[in-house]
């Protein structure tokens, strides 16, 4: 039987750099949801920690109903 190799690369930081795109993208959610945008320094100090982790901060407390909704959105905008 031959050895398989596998090869995995975290293209996110790693070889693109895509906070810009993934900013963008959070934005055009909350506009589209009335829900006033957050800047792009914000945004970038939350990537990291997984989109939903990342939406669930943005919104804050007061939007945090929402969550589902907003991750529904935003995966169909930026994936």
């Amino acid at each position: 039987m031959k050895e398989k190799e596998l090869f995995i690369f975290d293209l996110d930081g790693t070889l693109i750099d895509s906070k810009r795109d993934i900013a963008d993208s959070v934005n055009l959610t909350l506009t589209a949801l009335k829900i006033k945008p957050v800047s792009l320094e914000e945004i970038y100090s939350y990537i990291g920690i997984g989109v939903t982790g990342l939406l669930k901060d943005v919104l804050g407390e007061s939007q945090e109903n929402r969550l589902e909704e907003v991750l529904k959105l935003f995966s169909s905008i930026y994936m």
